[in-house]
């Protein structure tokens, strides 16, 4: 009948990633980690659980049940580290900052629903090939369906800093309105350039396109 059954297991006692160059420099560590799958015909169940660099958590579990394959279950996530980021933006180097997310799954796999909400905390990052040190970077990030999302950061450039506040859609019909403020945020500061901004920008999407105000 094409159902799933049994169970499987994945331990790891301890791993990192890091560039080989920087090998003694790892950008993601984890202790204890363990991955659990208990497949049966009437759920599957899908349990991780894993320490992270400087005390981080990551937790885990997601069910699916009944013919319609109901979908349930929570992921917390808590690290003091960013440094990962760099893994998959090569522009930026040195970040810093401690992140905070829990994650709620429900409605079904064809249909899945997430509740949740996600803050980055005393971020800080450098940007080189345009001469930037980014500090004091807070960003919030809350969802009730996955699919408008409220936005609300800042981060410090310079003598200044720049904020996002507003909401951002995902999908053909979704709406999109978030503003952007600043004052005498340095954008560009290298030999070649120096550039300060102090934005007041108001940018909307929706089906006819993307507006830009200010």
């Amino acid at each position: 009948d094409g159902a799933l059954s049994g169970k499987a297991s994945i331990n790891s006692s301890h791993g990192s990633i890091s560039y080989t160059d920087h090998a003694d420099a790892p950008l993601l560590q984890y202790d204890q980690l363990q991955l659990d799958a208990d497949l049966a015909p009437a759920m599957q169940r899908i349990n991780v659980h894993s320490g992270l660099d400087n005390d981080g958590r990551l937790d885990g579990q997601i069910n699916f049940s009944g013919a319609k394959h109901a979908l349930s279950g929570q992921l917390d996530l808590h690290t003091h580290e960013l440094a990962f980021i760099e893994l998959f933006n090569n522009d930026i180097a040195n970040v810093k900052g401690a992140f905070n997310g829990t994650f709620h799954f429900a409605g079904s796999l064809q249909q899945p629903s997430i509740i949740g909400q996600a803050n980055v905390a005393g971020f800080a990052a450098e940007v080189p090939a345009a001469g930037l040190k980014l500090s004091d970077g807070q960003l919030a990030i809350n969802t009730t369906d996955a699919r408008q999302f409220s936005i609300h950061g800042s981060v410090h450039s310079g003598k200044g800093n720049v904020t996002i506040d507003g909401n951002a859609g995902i999908g053909n019909d979704a709406q999109t309105t978030l503003t952007l403020k600043g004052s005498q945020f340095t954008a560009i500061d290298i030999p070649a350039a120096h550039v300060v901004l102090s934005p007041d920008l108001v940018v909307k999407q929706n089906a006819k396109g993307i507006d830009l105000g200010g």
